[in-house]
């Protein structure tokens, strides 16, 4: 199943960007979940971090720098819960996945 979602931040004309992001789940075949990310905007880098939900503490699960305009996966994904943050230019900032975040969940599961 890919869920998909559309994310746009434009507080300040500088952050004017659009994020499109879909979940690849795993399967009897895929241990771990993908996020395939989808950034368009003006300005370059992108820091793109990956937060997990289900510690007590948030950690980092992930970062990329991405330093154009382009598709992006994050792979090697367990089951669980994560945020994605978007940073780039002077203090733009994006969180993709909402209150509850996105969900990876195992096959068994769905």
């Amino acid at each position: 199943m890919i869920l998909l979602a559309v994310v746009s931040a434009n507080a300040f004309s500088q952050c004017k960007s659009t994020f499109k992001y879909s979940v690849e789940q795993p399967d009897s075949e895929l241990v771990q979940g993908k996020v395939h990310l989808e950034v368009t905007g003006s300005e370059y880098p992108y820091t793109i971090k990956t937060y997990s939900l289900d510690h007590k503490e948030i950690p980092v699960v992930n970062t990329k720098k991405a330093l154009e305009e382009s598709d992006f996966i994050i792979e090697g994904l367990e089951p669980a819960y994560y945020l994605i943050v978007v940073e780039w230019g002077k203090g733009c900032k994006a969180t993709l996945g909402g209150l509850e975040g996105i969900l990876i969940s195992k096959s068994a599961d769905r």
